[in-house]
């Protein structure tokens, strides 16, 4: 890797849920960055510990696309245009284009372009507006009814790797992790990789994958008074979310049966196999030398001589909390701050998917049990 980034793990008294959500990101076979801890000291002085990220820039995109790797890679944020709830948008001319996605000269964008920055032809943000032309069903007869249809299916299929999201929607899902396109439109990318064997000709054929980040608010972290633990698994953000974004690369993706049947599988496989207390507590292995709690214990408690007394690398929790939090799997509360013991959000979370997934199984009986153990291959152009 030539560039890393050290999290401080400020939001997470059990300095854990980043490790357990790249892990599942990982066994979904999303391309996602890796994940490790560090301890940090200048000199003689200790800065505390640290989670260690990978960078995604252009060494990710090779290790992840081969060839492909010089497409347009975009960063989201709350910035220029809002949200990048990747609704689609058009000028008072009818013009759809990729200059509905910027504000010229904004310094600070929704989309913001990592790569090919001075590339006139790759710049424009056109291979986004097409891709959210797509997502949208523009262009498509039938109405509200046209994403429901083998046209919309393929027309997507041609333009995303909609597998992999779909996994991705439904490990996010059951983390409840809000601080991204869940919730905030915000913290995650989108790289165009091009069609494979045409790596030249992403701006005209794109290619879209989702690609995560930020994962410190997960796993039972919640700032709003909002129970994400039962979250509705289809309706997102669905009625625990007052504020309800229009967010159409997953609302409008579940509306199709096969999408929907394949998210609803993957989310069931999860809770068969990697989360669910079991698993979960034989990751954080309190009593274990190889679990997590063992790998952050000691360095987290190097942070402050005493047990309840201030950390001196600025970290807000006590050693006490540390512990309560990551071995004894409590919950904690700061102010309007609510912090779920980790175990007891999963055994919640996975038993509110289970009963839900129980009622829809009714009329949608599950059809997938073998899902691909690593990210799929590019397809080529059709």
């Amino acid at each position: 890797m030539t560039r890393i980034n050290l999290k401080a793990m400020y939001n997470d008294p059990s300095q854990m849920r980043e490790a357990l959500a790249w892990r599942l990101f990982g066994i979904a076979g999303i391309p996602a960055p890796r994940h490790t801890y560090a301890k940090l000291a200048f000199g003689t002085s200790y800065r505390g510990l640290f989670s260690v990220i990978e960078h995604v820039d252009k060494k990710f995109l090779r290790d992840h696309f081969g060839k492909n790797y010089r497409g347009n890679l975009y960063k989201t944020g709350y910035r220029d245009i809002g949200g990048a709830h990747l609704e689609y948008r058009t000028g008072r001319d009818g013009d759809d284009s990729g200059r509905q996605y910027f504000i010229p000269g904004s310094v600070e964008r929704t989309y913001r372009l990592q790569t090919n920055k001075n590339n006139p032809e790759a710049s424009t943000h056109d291979d986004l507006a097409c891709f959210i032309r797509t997502i949208n069903g523009i262009g498509l007869p039938r109405g509200e009814e046209r994403f429901d249809t083998d046209a919309f299916r393929e027309s997507v299929d041609g333009i995303m790797n909609v597998t992999a999201f779909l996994r991705w929607a439904a490990v996010n899902m059951l983390l409840g992790s809000w601080d991204n396109y869940y919730a905030s439109a915000s913290n995650y990318y989108l790289y165009n990789s091009g069609h494979r064997g045409q790596a030249e000709d992403f701006v005209s054929s794109p290619y879209f994958h989702f690609i995560p980040w930020d994962y410190d608010n997960c796993l039972g972290i919640d700032y709003s008074g909002t129970q994400w633990q039962y979250a509705d698994i289809l309706d997102w953000p669905g009625k625990v979310n007052r504020h309800k974004p229009k967010i159409p690369l997953v609302r409008n993706l579940l509306r199709n049966h096969d999408y929907r049947q394949y998210y609803m599988d993957y989310l069931e496989h999860m809770l068969d196999t990697e989360f669910n207390p079991r698993a979960i507590t034989e990751q954080i292995g309190p009593r274990s030398a190889e679990g997590l709690w063992h790998r952050v214990r000691q360095a987290a408690y190097l942070e402050s001589e005493t047990s309840y007394g201030q950390s001196f690398t600025g970290r807000r929790y006590s050693n006490d909390e540390v512990y309560q939090s990551g071995c004894r799997q409590h919950g904690l509360r700061h102010g309007k701050k609510k912090m779920e013991g980790i175990v007891h959000y999963v055994r919640m979370r996975h038993d509110s998917a289970r009963a839900q997934l129980e009622r829809l199984r009714r009329t949608m009986p599950r059809a997938v049990d073998d899902f691909p153990m690593g990210a799929e291959q590019l397809p080529r152009a059709a």
